[in-house]
């Protein structure tokens, strides 16, 4: 708590200091989250009940701080994050940022930062978790035309769970091709250490997204990854597609199909690696919102539907079905660990005899920006585990429901 307030007295002092400037400008964010989730037999097995009850809160509060004139700016943003055990504090962004004399189209930033590529899918700041995630180094941002380059050398900073402080660096590309269309192209490298085995992945990519108000709108993507792990050789996979298409209708209804898959391997193989590296993604709402499913050793089929009877209201059903795709590997859920059942029995079949069906899942949605200021938000989901999960699970496979309701203030 003591840092927190130390960093708010901090952001006072220095409003007060260059306010009395004229080349400053001094802009506030606050926000102020609350947010209870209900989960209910997450181990699949009913007659051993777990159920679960969290209320989470978070409060950041920001300045940030502008010379135009000498194109620097800097932003602190100390947060508090709490739950029924605990409360963190911490600073979640506290970075600089300048813009070198004769090179305007070029930005400088230094610090702790949040770090956001294409669809959060390899690179996010995992905003729904209560900390959330940033990093500390470095990025160089440069534009030019439809092109925007950013090239960064960071490790893990604010995160919920630090076993260890991976080195993340890279160099992300983005072309706006026409309108709305744009593609990616990226190399991003990962050293960690594993257990105490020293780890190193590459992973190349590249990705093309169209949206549209009305009409089709698409994405997709893939990367492919090598490296090491102690003397094992890396190599794996990933790819996602979707097609999105909008009705032009007084309550924009919206269509989705989408496909997504990531390689896997037996984790038993002493010469190679096959199992993708989801890095340091923002997976919830990407592969079910239960959060039961990441970007690992899977097959996801998703359809969904959603529309605004309201400007400021949106309902959305989506419908999932799961697959492995490889059978002697494990189910990792959304934070890259695989998944427990009975017991805390890891759901993994060394011999590949309980097939690749996962499960399905049912989620519904609603939104409501009741001002400018204040949103309110909730969700219910379903899991409905497949046999692959009954058969290594003791028998057990009966379904996980999760509930959530939220409000959120950003000034």
């Amino acid at each position: 708590m003591r840092y927190l307030l130390t960093g708010c007295l901090l952001i006072l002092t220095c409003g007060v200091v260059l306010a009395q400037s004229e080349e400053w400008k001094t802009t506030t964010r606050i926000e102020m989250r609350y947010r209870n989730e209900q989960r209910y037999n997450k181990d699949f097995d009913s007659s051993r009940p777990d159920h679960t009850d969290e209320n989470l809160f978070r409060l950041r509060i920001g300045a940030l701080f502008e010379n135009p004139k000498r194109d620097f700016a800097f932003l602190f943003q100390p947060q508090l994050a709490a739950d029924e055990t605990e409360a963190r504090t911490a600073f979640h962004q506290l970075y600089g940022e300048w813009r070198p004399t004769g090179m305007k189209r070029m930005q400088i930033r230094l610090g702790r930062q949040e770090l956001t590529f294409g669809d959060e899918r390899l690179i996010g700041r995992l905003d729904w978790v209560n900390t959330g995630r940033s990093f500390d180094g470095a990025k160089i941002t440069y534009g030019s035309g439809g092109l925007t380059s950013s090239l960064f050398a960071t490790q893990l900073g604010n995160a919920p769970v630090k076993a260890s402080r991976p080195k993340l660096y890279g160099l992300y590309h983005t072309l706006r091709v026409r309108g709305a269309h744009t593609v990616d192209f990226y190399g991003l490298y990962k050293a960690d250490r594993i257990s105490g085995v020293r780890q190193h992945v590459y992973t190349f990519g590249t990705r093309s997204a169209r949206s549209a108000p009305q009409g089709i709108g698409y994405t997709a993507e893939g990367a492919f990854q090598f490296g090491t792990r102690g003397s094992r050789s890396i190599e794996a996979w990933a790819i996602h597609t979707d097609a999105v298409y909008t009705f032009a209708a007084a309550w924009k209804p919206r269509v989705l199909v989408e496909y997504n898959a990531a390689s896997g391997g037996n984790p038993d193989d002493s010469n190679r690696i096959r199992t993708f590296d989801q890095l340091f993604p923002t997976n919830h709402s990407k592969y079910g919102y239960i959060d039961y499913q990441g970007w690992k050793n899977m097959r996801n089929l998703r359809l969904g539907v959603s529309a605004s009877p309201r400007p400021n209201v949106t309902v959305a059903v989506d419908h999932h079905w799961f697959w492995l795709m490889h059978a002697q590997e494990a189910w990792f859920g959304s934070g890259g660990g695989a998944n427990t059942g009975t017991g805390g029995k890891v759901l993994r079949d060394p011999t590949g005899a309980a097939g690749k069906n996962v499960g399905t899942e049912l989620d519904l949605l609603a939104s409501y920006s009741y001002s400018k200021t204040l949103s309110l938000e909730a969700g219910y989901a379903r899991f409905m585990p497949g046999s692959f999960v009954r058969q290594v699970n003791n028998g057990r496979a009966d379904h996980s429901d999760w509930f959530y309701v939220q409000a959120r203030w950003r000034q």
